[in-house]
């Protein structure tokens, strides 16, 4: 007798879908940027991630600092079903997600340890103009 697994997945639960979204775009930065994940400052001269989309009648945009595409890169490497909701990295569905992903050996410390390291960049960069 096979038991079958459902796997829950975030997605599934969305509060609507894009109208439409440019594919992600790696950009050198010209000028100052916020990351719209961690509201750390992006400097001129760094790579970041940009797009774009249209979602319930309302543009957006997202740009994604280094150290947060590294703890999404890694995240998505140990999380079967990681769907990506750009500028909510950092909200309670994420935190959920790492209470699920509990059962892998070593998941929350070295997820844990890249946000430490993402806030810690986030305050050293607060005082530049």
């Amino acid at each position: 007798m096979s038991e079958s697994y459902e796997s829950f997945c975030e997605c599934d639960y969305g509060d609507g879908y894009a109208e439409f979204a440019s594919d992600p775009v790696l950009r050198k930065a010209k000028k100052r940027h916020r990351c719209s994940e961690c509201g750390a400052a992006i400097l001129p001269g760094e790579t970041y991630e940009y797009i774009c989309g249209k979602c319930n009648g309302d543009t957006w945009d997202n740009k994604t600092c280094p150290a947060c595409l590294n703890l999404i890169a890694w995240i998505t490497a140990h999380v079967p079903c990681f769907c990506r909701m750009y500028g909510e990295l950092f909200e309670e569905r994420f935190f959920y997600m790492v209470e699920e992903a509990r059962q892998t050996p070593g998941f929350a410390f070295g997820m844990l340890r890249r946000v430490v390291a993402i806030k810690r960049q986030r305050e050293a960069r607060r005082g530049i103009k």
